[in-house]
């Protein structure tokens, strides 16, 4: 249960404060151990975009001024979203998870 909730807050954060390409480029990477040039591939661009992405993800989800999860709510399609991530998740339907931020 705890891990649920931690990828669950997780997913909900990364949606609250980043751009869809920053957001894939950081669960393919940094949760799911992608390599830069895995992730740069899936999402048809290069590993200094991907690279760039990433530092720019980071320093967002890092800001002090970034809502912290479930400080504010998520539009319903976006919530909806992240229940899809985390039953592909918690199921363990990797594709379903990748094909989702692709």
């Amino acid at each position: 249960m705890l891990l649920h909730e931690s990828v669950r807050l997780a997913l909900i954060r990364a949606f609250q404060v980043l751009p869809p390409r920053q957001r894939a480029a950081l669960i393919l990477h940094d949760v799911l151990d992608w390599t830069a040039k895995e992730v740069a591939a899936m999402l048809e661009t290069t590993v200094p975009a991907i690279n760039s992405a990433l530092q720019r993800a980071r320093a967002s989800i890092g800001r002090p001024d970034a809502p912290a999860p479930g400080s504010g709510s998520l539009d319903k399609d976006k919530a909806e979203a992240v229940a899809r991530f985390v039953r592909a998740w918690e199921t363990g339907n990797f594709d379903q998870f990748v094909s989702m931020l692709a």
